[in-house]
């Protein structure tokens, strides 16, 4: 999204704990930070740096894999702390330039929330976590004037996507039951043109959700199913491989 938004002759900053990464960026006229967003002080010295913003995209994102019974508590508090709770972080510490600019905060989830994928379970839980904590910002922020857009993506193209095996909880693979979706999943400068141009048409009254990517309507069919739920499990486990008991 920060090349589209920088083709269309935005102002932005663009922050990474490496920022050797976005050098590329930097050229191409982008302010850019090094930061965690899993520690305050780094946070904190970021919103010192930036005196106003009109748009906040909380993008940061881990995307460990393998069984949650695998998982230690230190991986899963990481993944919560980068995928749901920085949202909260980043928020508050730059609520005075968001007050300030009547701004707009961009809170990237996704599919999983509704759709939890095996072998993906804590990222999963982590983007579900983050999906409750929008809906929660948006009602308090909005008499404050700041609007909170929900951005469900589905299957995207991205260096995450394709590290994740390198970034697996325990031992298991990368489910073969998921290569389909990954091949099929949306060109990354694509899924951004569609993204901004649905963030930024209306700016005094964005929408509450965007939803873009491959599969990305499937949150919604699942809420439909849910009475239907067990009949569901044995389709998804079938499509996605679980082993069945015998006997």
């Amino acid at each position: 999204m920060a090349r589209q938004l920088l083709s269309e002759g935005h102002d932005i900053y663009v922050t990474s704990r490496d920022v050797a990464r976005l050098k590329e960026l930097q050229t191409m006229g982008a302010h850019t930070f090094n930061l965690d967003v899993t520690s305050s002080k780094s946070i904190k010295a970021l919103s010192d740096s930036i005196t106003a913003l009109d748009v906040l995209i909380n993008n940061a994102g881990c995307l460990p894999s393998g069984r949650l019974r695998e998982a230690t508590i230190e991986e899963v508090e990481m993944c919560f702390r980068t995928n749901a709770f920085s949202a909260i972080t980043m928020t508050n510490a730059f609520l005075p330039q968001l007050r300030a600019s009547k701004g707009i905060v961009v809170n990237h989830g996704s599919i999983t929330a509704d759709l939890p994928l095996l072998g993906f379970g804590v990222y999963s839980a982590s983007k579900a976590a983050l999906a409750a904590l929008n809906d929660i910002l948006r009602h308090e922020l909005a008499p404050l004037g700041i609007r909170v857009v929900y951005l469900r993506s589905g299957f995207i193209s991205t260096p995450l996507l394709a590290t994740t095996e390198s970034n697996q909880v325990g031992a298991t693979p990368l489910s073969s039951s998921y290569q389909h979706f990954i091949k099929k999943a949306i060109d990354r400068g694509v899924f951004a043109k569609k993204v901004v141009r649905k963030l930024l048409e209306n700016r005094a009254r964005p929408p509450t959700q965007i939803a873009c990517g491959y599969l990305c309507f499937i949150a919604p069919l699942v809420r439909w199913m849910e009475p239907w739920r067990g009949a569901f499990d044995r389709l998804y486990q079938k499509l996605a491989g679980v082993p069945q008991l015998s006997g």
